[in-house]
């Protein structure tokens, strides 16, 4: 949600991998690991988030899951944005331009500038 004020990192898509898929199916690391062609040290680091989740990962872990890929992208990029808002607390541009609001991007989205920042939405 746009504007949602975190008071703490977002779960990674690693401990989300290792609580809620393989904990609870009984699926071992290792066994895990084989099946999507990757070494279990590499699962290790992904569930322990010292590596990101990459679209092509996503796709993996998608395909043996059954479960779709934006669920990974998805939980990878809040992270993401969390530790970049947190990284850059202390940083103010040199400057801030202002814009028209509602801008239409190609495609028909949305630029929409609210309370919680921007926000994109698709227009029919």
């Amino acid at each position: 949600m746009a504007g949602l004020k975190r008071n703490r990192r977002p779960t990674g898509p690693g401990a989300i991998l290792k609580e809620l898929f393989l904990k609870d199916s009984g699926i071992k690391i290792g066994e895990f690991a084989e099946a999507i062609d990757i070494s279990q040290k590499h699962l290790s680091q992904l569930i322990n988030g010292h590596v990101r989740v990459s679209p092509d990962m996503a796709v993996r872990l998608s395909k043996a899951l059954n479960t779709s890929v934006d669920i990974w992208i998805n939980l990878q990029a809040a992270a993401d944005a969390y530790d970049a808002v947190q990284a850059a607390k202390e940083w103010e541009p040199r400057k801030v331009f202002k814009v028209k609001k509602n801008r239409r991007a190609p495609g028909g989205v949305n630029i929409v500038r609210g309370r919680g920042g921007q926000r994109a939405t698709k227009v029919a």
